[in-house]
């Protein structure tokens, strides 16, 4: 149901702002560059390392479509407050847990604070756009709304760099400052019109999911494909500290390392639409995809800093095809259910992440983090060639 009364264009517009604000500071996550080395260094294994990553991906499926709902019935705000809040807490358990059932307890509110921002924001920001309108702009917008998390996590990558050196714990201590900052920031967003979901019940409120989903050919596909994308990137970023390490990579260098990482994710995010306006979706998408895979396969078989060059580069390939799969799962979503659609995605991506997470949990003895990176980077040109009469038939 639309709201009475009418947001003044003005205030619609800081949302943008405060948007782009808050995503600086979820950047600002020191401890991430090292979060698979600090959780093998205080349980000695890399087995229940990747557990607990499985446990956080497995609370995010179990908690999506909940939270989606929450968002689509009392607003994205009420929300994202929720989520900010509820990662503050999971750091707390990060940074006092002595025990592998307390690092679960950290996966499990890791993975619900993730699920109820999961897809909130970027809704927020296209309906923004819309009640503006503005649609034209969205992947723009959304690509720098990408991109600044990624200059966060570039200086919070150098920084942890530094902030290493005196421990890991510290890493997290001075994480919780900016995610303080977040909650403050969201409480000043302002929430667009939208077409609020009528349902009350979950029952209903995915029989409505499902109803558009059966309906939409082009929707299942991308979203099917963009979720196994973005479960191997995040694969590949849970574990890029052991990677490096494995590489011959210096401790303290991991985090300059990721540093030109997520350098290179903001020029992808920023260039995205420019490609798109040069070489239209269709050959940009084909092109990235090609090109992560590639460059996956490339660095693993690669050794120490050749390797690292080329690792860096994934993350460009990577951010330039995100803003184009977030246009078009958009773009045909019905607004009633829109979080929702995107919590669908994230369930996609999270049990492909579980997956894989388990996998690699169950090989770890038998196969090397290195063979792991090279069974990843066959996945992607899998789907290139499994879906590219889809991309031609729905990516213009």
């Amino acid at each position: 149901m639309f709201r009475l009364y009418k947001i003044p264009k003005q205030s619609l517009k800081n949302n943008l702002k405060y948007l782009n604000y808050i995503n600086i500071l979820y950047g600002l996550t020191f401890f991430t560059p090292y979060i698979a080395l600090y959780l093998q260094q205080k349980i000695f294994s890399l087995s229940l390392v990747a557990l607990i990553f499985s446990v956080q991906t497995f609370v995010t499926i179990l908690s999506e479509f909940p939270s989606a709902m929450f968002s689509d019935i009392f607003g994205r705000k009420k929300t994202l407050i929720l989520a900010a809040l509820i990662r503050i807490i999971s750091f707390v358990f990060l940074l006092f847990a002595n025990h592998p059932a307390l690092f679960i307890l950290y996966a499990i509110f890791a993975g619900l604070a993730q699920s109820f921002r999961s897809g909130t924001d970027q809704s927020l920001i296209y309906e923004t756009c819309h009640e503006l309108k503005t649609d034209k702009t969205f992947q723009k917008e959304i690509g720098r709304y990408f991109s600044l998390y990624t200059i966060g996590a570039t200086v919070s990558a150098i920084i942890a760099g530094v902030l290493s050196k005196i421990s890991l714990e510290f890493t997290i201590w001075v994480s919780i400052i900016p995610a303080a900052l977040v909650i403050y920031l969201t409480m000043l967003l302002k929430e667009p019109h939208y077409h609020k979901t009528k349902t009350h019940t979950l029952k209903k409120h995915l029989q409505i999911l499902s109803k558009e989903f059966k309906s939409r050919t082009t929707l299942r596909t991308f979203l099917f494909v963009n979720s196994l994308l973005v479960a191997i990137f995040t694969i590949l970023q849970k574990f890029t500290s052991v990677y490096l390490e494995f590489k011959s990579i210096d401790i303290s260098s991991i985090g300059y390392v990721m540093a030109l990482f997520y350098l290179l994710n903001t020029y992808g995010y920023r260039l995205s639409h420019r490609f798109t306006k040069k070489f239209n979706n269709n050959l940009t998408l084909k092109f990235t995809i090609l090109a992560f895979s590639l460059t996956i396969l490339l660095s693993a078989i690669s050794k120490a800093y050749i390797a690292t060059f080329i690792f860096l580069t994934t993350g460009f390939f990577y951010s330039l095809m995100t803003p184009i799969f977030s246009e078009i799962i958009n773009s045909h979503t019905n607004s009633e259910i829109r979080v929702t659609t995107h919590s669908l995605a994230s369930i996609l991506t999270s049990i492909q992440v579980v997956i894989l997470s388990i996998l690699i949990s169950l090989s770890a003895n038998l196969i090397t983090i290195n063979s792991v990176f090279i069974l990843l980077s066959i996945i992607p040109l899998v789907i290139l060639l499994s879906f590219n009469k889809s991309i031609n038939k729905n990516c213009s």
